[in-house]
């Protein structure tokens, strides 16, 4: 699943791991991005600005029952959201007074708030995301990737990488980290740090922009968006090592920000 500007705006498209079987899920005027699987993968959440703000829009996997996650709006712009394993929580980034704060939702209530840290204060960041074991939820701060735990507490440096870093995203088995390393719009690429061995792997090598990488169900391969053929485009590589790279999107337009169903 991916974003792409095909018809003029960002719609939500899906599309099978070889680039074939390309759907249309969303066809609206407005903007929608940062899709995200559900875990039994019949919904899909995204950001859309269809009633003003920025918030979180959800469908069914098929592009029905569209439907915001909230049932009232939230006074914030909300964006990146991501669900928890048992599917009953959504994690996001929320856009407090041009400050990016960790935020969650729960589409069942329409409950939502921020991660607060147990000495007071909200945690700030971007683009939260679970371990598959729901126990540990990864973020951004900018120059290193951090951890808590889904109450807010037990806080970690997990990625210090001494550049901008963004985007990180445990491995299935839960035992690596992918980020990308770099910031935008200069030369970005994709590192892999393994916890069991300490070692960190750059797998892109290239003069363009490599970004968003998400790991295949069983963590054997990344889908990632590159714009080294002069537009962003999907690729696909080997999780290991970051051979047989391959273009799977071949298209004029931006094609945004994959995401692997799990």
């Amino acid at each position: 699943m991916f974003a792409s500007n095909a018809t003029g705006n960002y719609d939500v498209y899906t599309m099978m791991s070889d680039g074939t079987d390309l759907v249309n899920v969303t066809n609206d005027p407005a903007t929608d991005l940062s899709p995200a699987w559900s875990p039994d993968r019949t919904r899909i959440a995204f950001s859309s600005r269809r009633g003003g703000n920025r918030d979180i829009y959800v469908i069914n996997a098929d592009g029905s029952n569209g439907h915001w996650a909230r049932t009232q709006p939230f006074p914030y712009d909300l964006s990146d959201p991501s669900f928890s394993p048992d599917g009953s929580r959504i994690v996001m980034t929320v856009y407090v007074n041009g400050t990016k704060a960790l935020g969650w939702m729960e589409p069942a209530t329409g409950k939502a708030g921020l991660f607060w840290k147990p000495t007071g204060g909200a945690y700030l960041g971007w683009k939260p995301s679970y371990n598959k074991a729901g126990t540990k939820i990864l973020y951004s701060t900018g120059f290193t990737l951090d951890q808590i735990n889904p109450d807010g507490t037990g806080h970690q440096i997990r990625v210090n990488p001494g550049a901008w870093v963004d985007h990180g995203l445990f491995s299935p088995d839960g035992k690596k980290i992918v980020y990308e390393k770099g910031a935008f719009p200069g030369n970005i690429e994709i590192c892999v740090k393994n916890f069991a061995t300490g070692i960190t792997k750059q797998l892109t090598s290239t003069p363009a922009v490599d970004r968003f990488a998400t790991w295949s169900p069983d963590g054997t391969k990344l889908a990632f968006m590159s714009n080294r053929s002069g537009k962003d485009q999907v690729y696909t590589m080997d999780a290991a090592t970051g051979g047989s790279q391959l273009r799977i999107t071949h298209t004029s337009v931006e094609e945004w920000a994959p995401v692997w169903a799990h």
